[in-house]
């Protein structure tokens, strides 16, 4: 499976050029006379996106005392270096999701974004991304919660998503990608939401809810 491919920089700096008007190429199809052929060029952005690299930097601090008196039967600053690496390889791998410049979940073009029907995330929702992924989709990344959720909805459908093997687990697919699971991306109140992005009660919830209230309000009425 393909996941994210890493570009190679001369500089610190990608810029992105992005065509403005695809449709504005005019070309001709199955001239036999002299007639002219039209002439065009691709208008591309004046002031294009650019994504500076930022660097995650940290000071590993360890006292001589605690490395000479309590290496054995670990190495303290060889544990502590690998911490510290785990440490920063998770931030890098949080501010590629939630960075407000260039994490994935903040830059997503308004019209790939889809809003749920009726609350989880459901069949359909998937495919409304599968359509809007165009080139060669290889996963959907998304909370645990999120994928238990999916599952749920599935097993109400009669329609429980097959299970394939990556990077040794197993793992639910639809239509052949799998959703991949990250607790770094992080759900969005409907009071922090931008744009179409929001978070619905289950509808099981609701009822259930409703039904509590409404118990209670008979159970005080009986008591009057």
């Amino acid at each position: 499976m393909r996941l994210l491919d890493w570009k190679a920089l001369e500089a610190g700096t990608l810029r992105v050029n992005r065509v403005v008007n695809d449709g504005s190429v005019e070309v001709a199809c199955g001239t036999k006379d002299e007639k002219a052929i039209p002439e065009s060029f691709v208008d591309y952005e004046e002031k294009p996106r650019e994504y500076t690299l930022c660097a995650i930097t940290t000071v590993l601090d360890v006292h001589t005392r605690v490395s000479d008196l309590c290496s054995n039967p670990y190495s303290q600053i060889g544990e502590q270096l690998r911490l510290t690496i785990e440490d920063v390889k998770e931030r890098q791998e949080s501010e590629l999701i939630n960075n407000a410049e260039y994490g994935l979940l903040n830059d997503v073009a308004a019209t790939q974004r889809i809003k749920t029907r009726k609350g989880s995330p459901s069949p359909d929702h998937l495919d409304e991304l599968l359509t809007e992924a165009w080139k060669e989709p290889s996963f959907f990344l998304a909370h645990p919660r999120a994928i238990a959720a999916f599952g749920r909805e599935c097993t109400l459908r009669g329609v429980p998503p097959p299970t394939i093997t990556v990077f040794g687990s197993p793992f639910l697919t639809w239509r052949g990608v799998p959703p991949l699971p990250d607790r770094k991306a992080q759900r969005r109140r409907q009071s922090q939401a931008k744009g179409p992005w929001r978070q619905v009660e289950h509808p099981s919830a609701a009822r259930r809810r409703k039904k509590t209230r409404r118990r209670r309000a008979f159970s005080a009425g009986a008591s009057r």
